[in-house]
């Protein structure tokens, strides 16, 4: 895609587009849908950001899976922009289809090493604080290798999160951490008294810990 006000949104050049911007540049779409809103957030370039918005850009547009620029932003933890993108009354509580928010963004993009923990931890609050819904704890959590993954359902915790919750495939976050043998999580998860009956594809997490030969966590459930 060669479009001249898709580059500068994805470069970070704020002079082109402040002089080049036309109406119809608001309908430009990329991949899955995305605006150049999503671009410039994606690529952390907040002065574009506040040029696109000058501009009339709206602040909430969705791209094909239900997400805003906010989302865009949140998966490679571009503070800056995320800060203008609140202050221009971007909407944290936004919810996808596929039951997506920006903590599960965020929370993604600290599993594909897209941040570090300290800045994954300030801006999971700093959207918490936002009223950012938790709903079903994000599969990623139980990608994410040691105390890490402990660190944050601590956060969560905090602000009261629901560890029964279902995903959108219908797993919990026991789930998830007995398929991947993920012990550190799963005593977490245990020590917060969550059910350990509850099904998915008619299996308990005890039987995703035997199928997948994790020893550690499988006699961690037992013990429970």
């Amino acid at each position: 895609f060669e479009d001249g006000m898709y580059l500068a949104c994805m470069n970070g050049i704020p002079a082109y587009v402040k002089h080049c911007w036309q109406e119809d540049d608001k309908d430009v779409r990329v991949y899955s849908g995305n605006t150049l809103l999503h671009q410039a957030a994606f690529w952390g370039h907040s002065q574009v950001v506040e040029t696109l918005l000058s501009h009339g850009f709206p602040v909430d547009i969705t791209n094909d899976d239900g997400e805003t620029s906010l989302f865009a932003a949140s998966y490679h933890c571009q503070i800056e922009v995320i800060g203008v993108l609140i202050n221009s009354g971007a909407d944290a509580s936004i919810v996808t289809e596929n039951k997506c928010t920006v903590l599960h963004q965020t929370i993604q993009g600290f599993s594909e090493d897209r941040m570090t923990i300290s800045s994954c931890l300030e801006l999971l609050d700093y959207f918490l604080k936002a009223q950012a819904p938790i709903g079903a704890l994000p599969v990623a959590l139980a990608k994410i290798k040691g105390s890490a993954a402990c660190k944050i359902l601590n956060l969560l915790l905090k602000h009261n999160a629901d560890l029964n919750v279902r995903d959108k495939v219908g797993q919990t976050p026991l789930h998830a951490a007995a398929r991947v043998g993920h012990t550190e999580l799963t005593e977490a998860l245990l020590a917060e008294k969550v059910d350990t009956e509850i099904c998915f594809e008619y299996k308990t997490p005890l039987h995703f810990a035997a199928k997948n030969d994790k020893e550690m966590v499988l006699r961690k459930l037992l013990q429970a």
